[in-house]
């Protein structure tokens, strides 16, 4: 692969791997992924306040661990309380066997890659090595499956769900938008219904009359995008959050 002019890698050790990392994290505009093989909760609530200021800030933190022998009990206690204390917080958790990488990749720009993991480190000597490249994103992130969140990939197509929510938040019927677009009802109810594809030139149309707008949207932030059209759709949320009592 071909090196681009944009990528830079840094190498870091245990004494300042942390810092840096928890750095990124708090400048992640959307997604942080973690594939830490092994956890433990002492080193979870110590990375704590970085993956709540991620949730809080609604960047989505999803976490790859491994598999663990089945008769190495206090193992399986230790993976599953740290499973419980990562999922309170409202972090994705996947489970899979595989290989024992160790890797963080923050949006489509970071990834760092070495022998350190980062949710069960106590006290031995690693090195991490932090790339800032976006083709070295990319080619981990398929290499390792590392969109392959149980979470994220369970989520439904939102687009038959954004326009009938979007539809009923304007106050209008079918009826009403087919009269507004031209688009023949039936078409529109079979549509909404799951049951029809449409031309793109209908679909621009009915985007349109609901104040709506096609864009393409990087598969990593999408769940963001989401989340900001179900926060648009509370009427009361920016009032409440911003001037409320």
């Amino acid at each position: 692969m071909l090196k681009s002019s944009h990528e830079r890698h840094s190498v870091f050790d245990h004494t300042d791997f942390f810092r840096a990392l928890i750095q990124d994290m708090s400048r992640a505009r959307a997604l942080v992924v973690l594939h830490s093989p092994f956890l433990t909760p002492r080193r979870i609530e110590i990375m704590q306040p970085a993956i709540e200021d991620c949730l809080h800030r609604r960047v989505r933190v999803c976490v790859f661990a491994q598999e663990i022998d089945a008769k190495d009990t206090q193992a399986n206690q230790t993976r599953e309380q740290s499973i419980a204390i990562l999922r309170s917080l409202g972090a994705h958790v996947t489970i899979r066997p595989g290989p024992h990488f160790k890797l963080v990749v923050i949006d489509e720009e970071i990834l760092w890659d070495g022998s350190l993991n980062m949710l069960s480190y106590r006290n031995t000597e690693e090195r991490m090595t932090r790339w800032f490249s976006r083709a070295k994103v990319i080619e981990a992130t398929k290499r390792h499956k590392l969109d392959q969140c149980q979470a994220c990939t369970s989520r439904p197509s939102r687009l038959i769900d954004v326009l009938i929510r979007r539809r009923q938040y304007l106050g209008l019927s079918q009826a009403d938008l087919a009269k507004r677009t031209g688009v023949d009802q039936s078409t529109l109810s079979k549509l909404e219904a799951g049951k029809t594809d449409v031309k793109l030139s209908t679909l621009q149309r009915l985007i349109k009359e609901l104040g709506m707008q096609i864009c393409a949207t990087p598969r990593y932030a999408v769940p963001l995008v989401d989340d900001l059209f179900d926060r648009s759709l509370n009427k009361n949320h920016w009032f409440e959050r911003d001037y409320g009592d």
